[in-house]
């Protein structure tokens, strides 16, 4: 999250400007997707001058199922999703 922009400020095209994605898909849900598949669309997403926010790469949890997961996982996750969409262009 530290590479988004802050929430609450309105953000002007200028040299050097690029929109903030947020990529919001069920992708990252498959092991196998999330590590063939999710690299190559932010790739192409950044070669195309856009920053990105993958979820399942950038949400900072570490664990990726339920059983890893410490107590109130999914309001963290729910929680930091819903920062990141506010940060994002």
């Amino acid at each position: 999250m530290d590479s988004l922009p802050p929430a609450g400020i309105n953000r002007e095209p200028k040299p050097g400007w690029k929109p903030y994605v947020y990529l919001a898909s069920g992708l990252g849900f498959s092991s196998t997707v999330r590590e063939l598949v999710l690299p190559k669309m932010v790739a192409a997403l950044e070669e195309a001058g856009v920053g990105v926010f993958e979820p399942f790469t950038d949400n900072n949890e570490g664990a990726k199922n339920a059983q890893e997961q410490s107590a109130y996982w999914a309001y963290r996750i729910g929680q930091a999703d819903v920062e990141a969409v506010r940060r994002c262009d």
